[in-house]
């Protein structure tokens, strides 16, 4: 693909530029292609059509949305599938609550992977916050609905499961995302900006710049202009999303997406839930394991 191709952003980064999705970028990437600051509206359309492109590469496939917000699929078994999002992305009353209005997940080419009633788990930090927990650092759930169907890639061939994160190397390393939120540049943002065909889905990066809330938040700074490795943020509809990272050779799921505010992104630093994970989805990969 193009942006990877072209020494991935020089000159416009200070650094080194990296895989990420999120949906509100820095004015100086949007202008790097094309990007018009007096028409956003117009040129974001075709701006961010190489980032939106990098959204559709190996291990994105995973990333899907279901209602409001973007999930992961995690993997499924013969009768369930088993979907990482954030926790504020459903109604929930308890660590363990039924779904009994119907939802879907919907994958990146719009193919309906899982579909009906099931439940919706939450960690117990969720329910009763210990001191120095916080809305970030627990916005964590999973979603168990019927099976209809398994992710496929481009060439129609089964995506694998996601690795997740369980080490603790994250902190001033790049981070990724991917979303279906709101477009925008700088501090300027509009649910009415969108591609000029296709979904609203972006690729975009920042780096990991803070580890808060007794070790269980995780943030990454934006920096709206300027040339910086700080260049994109989440938005709204961004949430649930998957942030990940590159660890030992592999690309992994670091957190889950919480929010944002004008200078950074935070979620739920995913390694400090392996155990809980796994206690709903025993067959989840996780980096230490090599699996």
């Amino acid at each position: 693909m193009k942006l990877l191709n072209k020494a991935l952003l020089v000159g416009v980064l200070t650094a080194t530029i990296y895989n990420a999705n999120a949906l509100i970028i820095n004015e100086n990437v949007f202008q790097s292609y094309g990007g018009d600051l007096n028409n956003i509206a117009a040129s974001l359309k075709y701006a961010n059509n190489e980032l939106r492109e990098s959204s559709y590469n190996n291990p994105f496939f995973t990333v899907g949305k279901i209602y409001g917000c973007t999930a992961t699929w995690l993997g499924d078994d013969s009768q369930w599938t088993y979907i990482l999002t954030a926790a504020h992305c459903y109604s929930y009353t308890s660590e363990i609550t039924a779904v009994i209005s119907p939802r879907d997940f919907w994958s990146w080419n719009n193919q309906l992977l899982a579909s009906g009633k099931g439940f919706f788990y939450v960690p117990p930090e969720r329910i009763n916050k210990p001191a120095g927990f916080g809305g970030a650092s627990t916005d964590i759930g999973i979603l168990k609905i019927p099976k209809v169907a398994m992710p496929t890639d481009k060439n129609g061939v089964i995506v694998q499961r996601p690795i997740l994160n369980d080490s603790s190397n994250e902190i001033n390393n790049v981070v990724e995302f991917v979303g279906y939120g709101t477009w925008g540049v700088g501090l300027d943002q509009s649910g009415s900006y969108s591609p000029a065909t296709g979904p609203r889905r972006l690729w975009a990066a920042s780096k990991i710049s803070e580890i808060f809330e007794k070790d269980h938040g995780i943030g990454a700074k934006y920096q709206p202009n300027g040339s910086t490795d700080y260049w994109a943020r989440s938005a709204s509809g961004d949430s649930g999303s998957a942030w990940w990272q590159d660890q030992n050779g592999k690309k992994v799921i670091i957190a889950t997406n919480c929010g944002s505010s004008s200078t950074k992104s935070v979620g739920a630093r995913v390694s400090k839930y392996i155990g809980w994970i796994q206690s709903i989805y025993p067959d989840v990969r996780v980096l230490s394991k090599g699996n």
